[in-house]
């Protein structure tokens, strides 16, 4: 309504734009140009970053998946409870999976806000087509609230991550990981809708609509991103990724409890799928990578995994 009467225009006309606007946004044709596979020189340039910030033997985990949730403005009459999330609030939950450099290569949309992490990430393009996307000896990294797997590493949880060695494995993962939340964070600095939207999830077709917009706030902010970096403009000086920083932060302090709930969620899983042959590949490649980041920093191990 503000909108409308701002520029003159009729209420149904801002409607109209706004879905022309979306559609042109969400056409196959933008969004291959806007959403793409890293490039070798991207990939080679994720995997330098990661060797910087770490070692040289985790230089294949070069991405990062991480959840995040779009508060709705109100309950959706659309099955309303299943929307209700962790924070209390309205939601629809979005996966993003990102380079190091922030920019975002697979996600996934349209979930309601109480589903898990785990299950989002299985609508994902990469997930779904990691066999392909993925080489030999690649994975991605997560937080706790993924599975682990040899292709998915994620940090020990309790009671093992108390073990000192665990712990500092923990810290170097979350010093690569830690640069998923800065991507989401990214992009809802630039899109401040993505903090709170204001669509009516009442239906099927509002649930549509809200994916659209959220699909087209990833794609557009992609789009800024590549032209801002082909420029040589430093996103660490961008005022939508210092509001997104920000952002993060409380996020994250209000989130510690429910993290530590999430936690024990999959210290009891892995224990019930103990015989799992992902989840023990996933555990051995993990202290593989902590006895090779050891090795190549020099720290002695203090205990045993």
């Amino acid at each position: 309504m503000k909108v409308a009467l701002q520029f003159g225009i009729g209420y149904g006309s801002v409607q109209n734009y706004t879905d022309r606007v979306l559609a042109a946004i969400n056409d196959k044709a933008f969004k291959s140009s806007a959403l793409q596979w890293a490039s070798p020189r991207a990939r080679a340039e994720a995997m330098e970053w990661v060797e910087r910030e770490t070692c040289s033997a985790w230089r294949n985990g070069w991405l990062m998946v991480d959840g995040t949730l779009v508060p709705l403005y109100r309950r959706p009459g659309f099955f309303g409870n299943n929307f209700f999330d962790r924070k209390a609030n309205y939601s629809t939950a979005v996966q993003i999976i990102s380079l190091p450099n922030l920019r975002i290569i697979d996600y996934s949309v349209g979930r309601p806000g109480s589903t898990h992490d785990s299950t989002g990430w299985r609508d994902t393009w990469i997930y779904q087509r990691r066999d392909g996307l993925l080489r030999d000896g690649e994975w991605i990294w997560a937080d706790s609230a993924y599975p682990l797997t040899k292709w998915c590493q994620s940090p020990y949880v309790k009671p093992d991550k108390l073990l000192p060695d665990n712990a500092a494995f923990n810290y170097h993962l979350s010093s690569i990981r830690i640069r998923s939340e800065h991507a989401i964070g990214y992009v809802k600095g630039r899109w401040s809708s993505l903090k709170g939207l204001r669509v009516a999830v009442d239906d099927e077709k509002g649930l549509q609509f809200a994916s659209l917009w959220i699909t087209g706030c990833i794609l557009l902010h992609n789009f800024a991103l590549e032209h801002e970096q082909q420029h040589g403009q430093d996103f660490n000086h961008d005022h939508f990724y210092r509001s997104g920083r920000r952002y993060s932060r409380r996020m994250r302090e209000f989130e510690k409890e429910w993290r530590d709930t999430e936690e024990d969620w999959r210290a009891d899983r892995e224990a019930e799928a103990d015989e799992d042959v992902a989840l023990l590949e996933g555990r051995i490649k993990r202290k593989k990578l902590k006895e090779e980041l050891f090795a190549e920093l020099g720290i002695a191990p203090m205990d045993v995994d």
